[in-house]
C-alpha cells in the first residue's frame, strides 16, 4: 500500500505496523479502490484543492486554515464511517479500522488519547481527530520541532 493510500483511511502511515498476512490481495485492491472513490467523491463535492491533498500526504501537516480541507475531512469521515451525520466522530470504527494495522491494546490506547478532542463544528471534530491520530502514529521529532518555530 502506498502513503496516498493510507493516508485516506485516517492516517496514511499505519502501514509501518501493518502485517501483510492479514489480508489477501484482493480484498487489499478491492478496499483501495472503494478509497479512491471515496476520496475522489470528496474532493469533487468540497473543491478542495488537490494540491493542498498532496502536500499533506507528502509532508504530513495538515492546513489549519483551509476550510475546504476540513470539508474534505468530513465528507470522507462521513463515507469511510468515522463520523456520523450530527459530526460526531465514531471512533470505535476508527479503533477496528486501526487494529488491522497494529495490535489491539495499540489501538486502544491511540483511540483514547484521541476520542475527546473535540473540534466546534463537525468539520473541525474530523480535522482534530485527523491531527490527533497523525500525531501519535508519527511525532514530530525534535529537529521538525525546531524548523517549525
Amino acid at each position: 500500500m502506498n502513503a496516498t493510500i493510507l493516508f485516506l483511511v485516517v492516517l496514511y502511515l499505519f502501514s509501518t505496523n501493518a502485517d501483510p498476512g492479514k489480508s489477501n490481495t484482493i480484498e487489499v485492491r478491492e478496499w483501495e479502490n472503494n478509497l479512491i472513490k471515496d476520496e475522489l467523491s470528496c474532493i469533487n463535492s468540497t473543491g478542495v484543492s488537490l494540491n493542498v491533498i498532496e502536500r499533506t500526504k507528502v509532508t504530513l501537516e495538515l492546513p489549519e486554515d483551509d476550510p475546504k480541507y476540513k470539508e474534505y475531512l468530513k465528507c470522507f469521515y462521513t463515507k469511510r464511517g468515522y463520523q456520523n451525520d450530527s459530526g460526531e466522530v465514531l471512533y470505535d470504527n476508527i479503533k477496528i479500522m486501526i487494529h488491522q494495522f497494529t495490535n489491539a491494546t495499540e489501538a486502544t490506547r491511540i483511540i483514547d488519547l484521541c476520542k475527546e478532542t473535540k473540534g466546534t463544528t463537525p468539520e473541525e471534530n474530523a480535522f482534530v481527530a485527523q491531527k490527533c491520530l497523525l500525531n501519535l502514529f508519527h511525532p514530530k521529532t525534535e529537529e521538525e520541532e525546531k524548523t517549525q518555530e
